[in-house]
């Protein structure tokens, strides 16, 4: 028998912005659990810094930090980078599959609204067999510049296997 091992890396950025570009100043980056508040990570725009691998899947910037903002997992063995993704743009429509509200597979959607103004929106949730009967999903408000964390359990309990559509009726969400 061969024993597999491996090990990784993980950094964020904030990539510098173009001379005819200027972001909002200020703004924090903090990594952790979905559910908790975050560790903050000091991280300055044109530049890259390490962060702890275990430290959480979540990363929250605020402010100017949110514009720009990127990360990466590297193969500390090879030195092949596994993934690298930036934080998506707002937008009015979004799907999600592969996601569940059951006892061994357990979801948590994060909704943020980066915008000035409130967002309003319905989720709609898909199962094996079709819609979902679901506990207030229509309607929610989100505030400017604010997250709110639904736990799947709490609005289709029961349901190992979920996709999710977020559409909005006023602003966008992220």
């Amino acid at each position: 028998l061969t024993r597999c091992t491996w090990s990784s890396a993980a950094a964020l950025g904030l990539a510098p912005a173009p001379a005819d570009v200027r972001p909002p100043s200020g703004g924090s980056v903090t990594q952790g659990p979905v559910t908790s508040d975050g560790r903050p990570v000091d991280v300055r725009r044109g530049s890259v810094v390490d962060v702890r691998p275990d430290g959480g899947p979540a990363v929250e910037p605020t402010g100017g930090a949110a514009a720009g903002l990127f990360g990466f997992r590297t193969d500390t063995q090879r030195g092949r980078t596994l993934a690298v993704d930036s934080c998506p743009a707002p937008r009015s429509q979004w799907w999600f599959t592969g996601a569940g509200a059951g006892l061994d597979h357990s979801s948590t959607l994060v909704l943020a609204n980066v915008d000035p103004g409130p967002a309003v929106l319905d989720l709609h949730v898909l199962g094996p067999d079709g819609p979902v009967d679901t506990v207030a999903t229509d309607g929610i408000t989100l505030a400017p510049h604010s997250v709110k964390r639904v736990a799947l359990s709490e609005i289709a309990p029961q349901t190992d296997e979920l996709a999710l559509q977020v559409s909005t009726s006023r602003g966008r969400v992220v």
